[in-house]
């Protein structure tokens, strides 16, 4: 049976979650100030490490391929509004 699991992000390149195999991305989005992804598991799956990557809007990004998922918008306080873009580096 498939459900649908979040997880939150760090504000970095490089960030790595233990997920069921094969998860499938659905969606980015802020809430509460923080970056997380919704997506969809079979929990019965074994877990693998899936390798995600976040860059604002102007960051460069590197050629290697990359699935993108979302992005978020964050404000935070007097502070302009960030924009992040998160892109899926597969699983290792």
């Amino acid at each position: 049976m498939q459900t649908i699991w979040k997880y939150v992000l760090q504000i970095r390149e490089n960030n790595t979650i233990s997920m069921p195999k094969d998860a499938t991305f659905l969606h980015a989005a802020e809430q509460n100030g923080e970056v997380y992804v919704w997506v969809r598991v079979d929990p019965d799956r074994p877990k693998v490490n899936r390798h995600i990557a976040i860059y604002g809007t102007g960051h460069p990004i590197p050629t290697r391929f990359q699935q993108y998922v979302g992005t978020a918008h964050i404000k935070i306080q007097s502070q302009p509004e960030l924009v992040w873009h998160i892109f899926d580096l597969g699983e290792f």
